[in-house]
């Protein structure tokens, strides 16, 4: 099913996957989600489309990716942390980030501008509210997502630490550590991008989400 880099005439990283040759569609996450969108995929759109994936920890790579590929939409999949109460995130559960705040080790907001804070797409935000229409697996929620810096080492995962992060930035729907970087790098070449996630569990929620979000805006 790989197609041959040659085709692009650019420098692939050898770590990077690509699938197709015409609009492309950059994947972040690691390699549990990048097989969870090529399942999601065959089973939402009937065929893989063209996709590139990137790990989410290879922030350079991603940004060179970005800037010969020019996607068509760069979409992080994966899992989060749900913070706050159990009732408002049982596992299953899709996020969908309204914005990113990059944080760093004790949860203090890492400077990415003037309001700390990075909005995704708005076009891919009202696709993912179309996608919701007949959505039957789990639940989707729309907030705010924490998104932890891997240079910093910084988790989220036992109670007293999602509380920690809570505390922090009330308001935070959920915790992921994908990595800001990619998505600071779609938003400064003007790419839309979405994060979509699972809380707990596998990717493949997201990752069936986010295809139907594909599907919504027409990519294939």
């Amino acid at each position: 099913m790989t197609t041959i880099m040659q085709q692009w005439e650019v420098a692939v990283p050898a770590r990077v996957v690509v699938l197709g040759v015409k609009e492309i569609l950059l994947v972040v996450g690691d390699s549990a989600a990048h097989d969870a969108v090529r399942r999601a995929a065959a089973r939402v759109l009937g065929a893989v489309p063209h996709i590139a994936m990137v790990r989410g920890d290879e922030a350079a790579e991603a940004d060179a990716l970005i800037r010969s590929l020019r996607p068509h939409m760069v979409i992080g999949v994966g899992t989060a942390v749900g913070l706050g109460p159990l009732e408002h995130h049982r596992p299953g559960d899709i996020v969908v980030a309204t914005a990113l705040r990059p944080v760093g080790s004790r949860f203090e907001p890492l400077e990415t501008g003037p309001s700390r804070l990075m909005p995704p797409s708005v076009r891919l935000l009202d696709r993912c509210t179309l996608a919701t229409v007949g959505w039957r697996r789990g639940r989707v929620h729309f907030g705010p997502i924490l998104s932890m810096d891997p240079a910093a080492e910084s988790v989220v995962d036992t109670p007293a630490q999602c509380a920690a992060a809570l505390d922090a930035h009330p308001g935070a729907m959920a915790a992921e550590n994908e990595g800001t970087a990619v998505f600071a790098a779609a938003q400064r070449a003007g790419i839309d991008w979405l994060v979509v996630k699972a809380v707990g569990g596998t990717s493949d929620p997201a990752a069936e989400f986010a295809m139907h979000v594909v599907k919504a805006s027409s990519l294939v």
